[in-house]
């Protein structure tokens, strides 16, 4: 079925269309989100909440 619309139904009434997915518009490129996402420098350490649960 590759490209074609489905729909599903219930009871003859339609409950769920599925569709083709559009091609992307261009290529992903590797740092494209670089300085969006910070990661704190402590990220793995243990959480002061969990210390209890940890010893």
């Amino acid at each position: 079925m590759h490209g074609e619309e489905v729909i599903i139904t219930k009871d003859e009434q339609p409950l769920v269309q599925l569709t083709p997915l559009l091609a992307a518009q261009r290529r992903r490129q590797p740092g494209n989100a670089k300085g969006l996402v910070i990661i704190s420098d402590d990220f793995d350490e243990p959480l002061e909440d969990f210390k209890d649960y940890m010893s």
